[in-house]
């Protein structure tokens, strides 16, 4: 079969594209996520030749469409379909009941359909032109999807009438899939658009299902998945990389890649998720070409990270988790870090987590008691925290830990000086407490001694009262940050 004729974007035609694709052709389209293959939804021989080129006899098959009203038109109406609808056009794909109007051939036999309207704009007008369009990923199942159009070629090629050349893919990875079926939204896929503006859409929380790993798009190389964010992938990775033996490759963020030395590869800096984005599927599919170990990890489970995150897991044949370990850390470490410290131990093993916590003070005298009120809060609340001794972070290894959680928003900042490869947040931010929300007791207590708004308030020098308070606060909060932590929404 002769290979498809290559059209730059600049110079293709929504026409020209719209008339082979209802003459039954098969296009390779740019999107603002991967390479697409295009085939007419109504049309039953163009359906067919895109299974073969994917190499799936069926498979769920979401159909593309022109505008946010359209997508809506093929689902039963309900808030959260409008919710996000108006994050049409853009890299989502929408999960919901099928209303009427939807095509029979595509509803699932429990009545679901996957919707999609495109942000790129050529494509939006060549379904406007053409009709609802079957748009999966320009690849053959299980390979890596492409990222520029002579990529899609070498995978699908042969099955093609015409490619249009947009450049390499602006997005790099595949649209965020939610699920809006059930009682609470979930996101079955993390993509290109994150968690977070969901959640927005929404006003409310939405349950992301974890990936598993699946030995996805390698056909060479081997990648193991290390389940620990920040300094502490760094310890796993090498001791992994000991074990495989061999030749191995670290993928992680550039931050932890620096102390890794020459054979770690950096998807991106911290800040830039899009770009590791951009990078992830061309770098594995270098890395497959050699033949390598990979030991991937480090990644936050946030924002875009989360997509990258997702991907790994897929690729990967098996995932690690070792224990989360938390710093917590004040001034002193003498009362509201040592309170932290071992709340946060006993409610980990109440509630079955594998957590390892301590602290340390950015001030502190080295081997000072704790106060002899911390003390005494944490013995009415069960604990015993007598043969503490204060230790400076300067004597900790921070690149042991997977989450460093501060008092205060000066101490936050602070330790990401120090460590900026380091997941760091305000034990009210690692809550997910809402800003600027205060604990009244307290501020009754006099506590209030001009510390900002989110910031948990130091009880020194204040009555037992002041400390017990305090304690049941870092507790409420400390519970905050274990419950996200066990729903995989902190790291």
């Amino acid at each position: 079969m002769p290979m498809a004729e290559v059209i730059p974007l600049a110079s293709a035609s929504p026409e020209e594209v719209a008339e082979a694709l209802k003459r039954g052709e098969i296009v390779i389209l740019p999107t603002e996520t991967v390479y697409g293959l295009a085939a007419l939804s109504a049309h039953d021989g163009a359906v067919g030749r895109l299974l073969k080129a994917k190499g799936e006899r069926r498979a769920p098959l979401a159909l593309h469409v022109a505008s946010p009203e359209g997508a809506l038109r093929l689902l039963e109406p309900g808030r959260r379909a409008e919710a996000l609808a108006r994050l049409m056009p853009g890299p989502l794909l929408l999960v919901g009941r099928a209303s009427r109007e939807a095509p029979r051939r595509f509803v699932s036999p429990e009545g679901s359909l996957g919707v999609r309207c495109p942000g790129h704009d050529f494509v939006r007008r060549v379904i406007e032109l053409a009709g609802p369009l079957l748009l999966p990923s320009a690849n053959r199942a299980g390979a890596l999807p492409p990222t520029d159009v002579k990529w899609a070629l070498s995978e699908v090629g042969e099955f093609c009438a015409l490619a249009v050349d947009g450049g390499p893919s602006e997005g790099g990875v595949e649209s965020t899939v939610v699920d809006i079926r059930g009682e609470r939204p979930k996101v079955l896929r993390a993509g290109l658009l994150p968690v977070e503006m969901i959640e927005e859409a929404l006003g409310e929380k939405v349950e992301v299902e974890e990936p598993k790993p699946e030995g996805r798009y390698l056909a060479r190389a081997r990648l193991l998945y290390i389940d620990a964010p920040g300094g502490r992938f760094i310890k796993s990775a090498k001791e992994t990389a000991l074990e495989v033996g061999g030749e191995v490759r670290f993928l992680t963020v550039s931050e932890i890649a620096t102390a890794l030395g020459p054979m770690a590869i950096p998807l991106a800096g911290l800040d830039h998720p899009e770009e590791g984005a951009r990078r992830l599927y061309p770098l594995l599919a270098e890395l497959d070409e050699e033949g390598l170990t990979i030991v991937a990890g480090g990644l936050p489970k946030r924002g875009l990270w989360l997509a990258i995150r997702d991907r790994l897991f897929r690729a990967s044949s098996e995932v690690r988790r070792p224990p989360v370990k938390v710093l917590f850390v004040c001034d002193g470490n003498t009362c509201r870090s040592v309170m932290a410290e071992h709340i946060a131990r006993k409610l980990a093993e109440e509630r079955g987590l594998k957590l390892e916590a301590s602290s340390a003070g950015l001030e502190a005298k080295p081997g000072s008691k704790a106060t002899p009120l911390a003390v005494e809060a944490l013995r009415r609340l069960g604990l015993d925290a007598s043969g503490h001794r204060a230790r400076r972070v300067e004597e900790v290894d921070l690149r042991e830990f997977d989450l460093v959680v501060t008092m205060t928003k000066a101490q936050r900042e602070s330790m990401r000086s120090r460590a900026p490869w380091a997941s760091v947040l305000t034990l009210i931010e690692a809550a997910g407490r809402r800003k600027g929300e205060r604990d009244d007791a307290l501020k009754a207590l006099g506590l209030d001694k001009g510390e900002e708004a989110d910031d948990v308030l130091d009880p020194y020098g204040a009555s037992v009262e002041a400390y017990e308070t305090c304690a049941r606060q870092i507790r409420e909060l400390v519970e905050g940050l274990l419950c996200r932590l066990l729903e995989g929404r902190l790291l």
